[in-house]
């Protein structure tokens, strides 16, 4: 987690792209995404899915995570989500239980045409 303090900084002070993507326990985090929404466009995507769908996807790599880490990440990802959207932030939320992971690709790449689309 050493990248964090730098990518806050970054978020904070630095030349922003104009698209900045992140993802997970680094980036996914009320401070970074507090420092980016103070000076970007910003758009929170909070993927879920349904425990059936995450168990066997864990089966699926043969993770060995602990249970315990696997609920607490759940918990810092809502949170990060809830704090995001208490702040004004536009959080999608997309449930992937039913999806592959290609067309959770297509649409997130869709949503980031219909955020980029002059208005109108």
């Amino acid at each position: 987690m050493a990248v964090h303090p730098h990518a806050v900084a970054w978020a904070t002070q630095g030349r922003l792209p104009r698209l900045v993507a992140g993802e997970g326990q680094r980036l996914g985090t009320v401070a970074f995404l507090t420092a980016l929404a103070a000076r970007a466009d910003l758009t929170v995507v909070h993927l879920t899915a349904d425990d059936a769908a995450l168990a066997a996807r864990r089966a699926g790599r043969h993770n060995t995570q602990a249970p315990a880490w696997m609920r607490a990440a759940t918990t810092r990802a809502a949170r990060a989500a809830a704090s995001a959207r208490d702040r004004g932030v536009l959080v999608v939320e997309v449930d992937s239980t039913d999806s592959s992971p290609t067309l959770v690709a297509r649409t997130l790449a869709g949503l980031m045409q219909e955020r980029e689309a002059p208005p109108g």
